[in-house]
């Protein structure tokens, strides 16, 4: 019997043994490498031909794009005549032609690369301009990006003519960076930029030579120059004499591109410095010339500019237009999109130091006057990112509802000192702006209070800003989050009798009575009249020459102009304006809780053996 238990321990001990090797020597699984996936948020296409009355529409290499984890074929690329708003025409580009008075779209399919994929919302740039993305319902590997073109003119129709061009996007020269064209654009309505031919300079102080992306950089010490070539869409022509601001800034030069319907706009920049670690900072940034929303209307980006309390130490990367959803950065919206009511909208503009320039901290800004505070108010934010800044503004939902305006002043004489008030029934708690001819002003010039004993608002234009309006009709309206009050503030000419001259005392008369000259009487002859026709006298009506005004455009750097194969450029692309808009990792494999089988199966042998044993304690105790 003993013989029996001892055999039955030592197999109790055998399965215990067997259970641990086979727990622990079991082949451990291998993990499927995590693969990481990056986002795609923007894509800049160049090389498109705007249609021409006339002409064929033109498909081929030139349309192309430099960001990454993109890619075009021109088998993709579509032209299409829009006949109707639902009815669209696909052309041929052998047979068809472009017609006056027509619209016209192109549509090019982008296919993303291995390792990347199409975020929820994408911008697009095409010459430069707002294009349009948007994906195929059951098709994830391309998306479609769409540019719209305004109707080409019909014969004789007035074109529309451009004053001013604003360009954005430039990235300054910084040691031993390269030379770039990506995600520069203009917002400029009727303007494109062609990069085939535009340019950066180098050698400014010598013999200028054009730079080579592929293997020149900048360096300090240096100035450099940036050469764009901008033309007008059909239908649009530039003014005589018209401005350019590049990165908002005046542009060092513009030329007209001869024989063709082109300028060249030039900007300059200043010599690198030799210093690794910026000594001048930057605390104060001041953005104007937005355009506050209104339902109906579209976005604007154009017009816009900065300046610091560092003379050129900042430029204007991009800026644009976008919503929200959940709290975070849903689309920026494209120049052919309009405001809705209702809708939470967000302006944004990032901000880039120049070399020798860095952002001080904390940063004191302003957009249209309006102060950003750190910490922020809620109305307004401040992002900080790096190497540049973003500067958002939020505007509230908009009501298209008409506010009574109760309250408008008497016309005021130009030139005089005097303040103009106006008073909207909307109440003082919901005011937002003020606009005058649909721009904003800004808050020093003007105030604004309860009227009265009621809630309604009075908006006070201040004289000082009042006697630098011209002399015509202005449109003032007080926008306000239940809607908009608009009234009209009349400036008249001075007339010649409301001289500022003090009047002189008019003269004296002698009032006492004179006796009245004597007359002779006598009858005289008339005198005689020469009533032979006499011939008017001769003007010279030869047309004179105008003043002469030296026109010639300042000539450009030597270089030699001989027609050559543009360089191949291997620019990197900018990353997203958004700080959200970072490339986001596939998410890793989850814990499944297998975890808890090593435990339970060291567990099970053990109860096992437990029980074997206390069976076997009592059957030596029973004995």
């Amino acid at each position: 019997m003993k013989r029996k238990n001892q055999r039955a321990v030592i197999y109790i001990v055998f399965v215990l043994l067997v259970s641990l090797v086979v727990q622990f020597y079991q082949p451990v699984p291998v993990m499927a490498e995590t693969i990481y996936i990056e986002n795609i948020f923007s894509v800049d296409i160049k090389g498109v031909t705007p249609p021409v009355a006339g002409k064929l529409p033109v498909i081929d290499e030139n349309i192309k794009t430099k960001s990454e984890g993109i890619k075009i074929q021109t088998s993709e690329i579509t032209w299409l005549e829009i006949i109707d708003p639902s009815t669209k025409k696909e052309m041929d580009p052998a047979t068809d032609v472009f017609e006056a008075g027509k619209e016209y779209w192109i549509e090019i399919k982008i296919f993303k690369s291995p390792g990347y994929d199409f975020s929820e919302s994408i911008s697009a740039l095409v010459n430069g301009r707002d294009a349009t993305v948007f994906a195929v319902e059951g098709e994830k590997d391309f998306r479609i990006v769409r540019l719209k073109f305004a109707p080409l003119p019909k014969e004789g129709e007035q074109v529309k003519i451009i004053k001013k061009v604003d360009i954005y996007g430039v990235t300054p020269p910084d040691k031993n960076r390269s030379p770039s064209f990506e995600y520069i654009s203009t917002a400029t309505p009727g303007v494109y930029i062609f990069f085939y031919d535009s340019k950066w300079w180098k050698d400014l102080d010598s013999t200028p030579a054009v730079m080579d992306p592929d293997t020149d950089s900048f360096q300090v010490g240096k100035e450099y120059m940036i050469d764009l070539v901008i033309s007008p869409e059909s239908g649009y022509a530039f003014a005589d004499g018209f401005k350019v601001s590049v990165t908002g800034k005046p542009a060092t030069e513009i030329e007209k591109v001869e024989g063709e319907n082109a300028w060249r706009v030039r900007l300059k920049f200043p010599p690198l410095p030799a210093t690794e670690d910026p000594t001048k900072e930057i605390n104060t940034v001041h953005i104007v010339g937005v355009i506050p929303p209104q339902v109906g209307k579209s976005p604007i980006t154009s017009g816009i500019s900065a300046y610091s309390n560092e003379p050129d130490g900042v430029s204007i990367d991009i800026s644009y237009w976008y919503t929200k959803k959940d709290g975070k950065y849903h689309r920026a919206l494209t120049s052919d999109e309009f405001f809705e009511e209702g809708t939470d909208y967000y302006f944004a503009v990032n901000i880039f130091t120049e070399p020798g320039y860095k952002f001080g901290w904390p940063i004191k800004a302003t957009i249209n006057g309006w102060e950003i505070t750190d910490p922020p108010p809620e109305v307004f934010r401040i992002t900080y990112g790096d190497p540049g800044r973003a500067f958002e503004r939020y505007f509230p939902p908009l009501s298209d509802a008409e506010i009574k305006m109760t309250e408008e002043p008497q016309p005021i004489v130009d030139g005089s000192y005097e303040s103009a008030s106006f008073t909207s029934a909307a109440d003082i708690e919901d005011f937002l702006y003020v606009l005058l001819n649909e721009e904003e002003v800004y808050p020093g010039p003007y105030s604004f209070t309860k009227s009265g004993d009621t809630n309604s608002t009075t908006v006070t234009l201040g004289p000082e800003y009042v006697k630098t309006l011209d002399p015509v009709t202005h449109v003032v309206k007080i926008v306000s989050k239940t809607g908009i009050a608009t009234g009209n503030l009349v400036i008249t000419e001075k007339r010649a009798e409301q001289s500022s001259e003090t009047p002189k005392d008019p003269p004296k008369v002698d009032e006492t009575p004179q006796e009245p000259p004597k007359v002779d009487e006598t009858p005289k002859d008339p005198p005689k009249v020469d009533e032979t026709p006499q011939e008017p006298p001769k003007v010279d009506e030869t047309p004179k020459d105008p003043p002469k005004v030296d026109e010639a455009p300042q000539e450009p750097p030597k270089v030699d102009e001989t027609p050559k194969d543009p360089p191949k450029v291997d620019e990197e692309a900018k990353p997203a304006a958004d700080a959200e808009q970072t490339a986001k990792p596939a998410p890793r494999l989850p814990a499944t809780g297998e975890s808890l089988g090593t435990a339970l199966w060291i567990a099970l042998p053990l109860l096992a053996a437990g029980a074997l044993l206390l069976i076997y304690r009592k059957k030596i105790t029973s004995n």
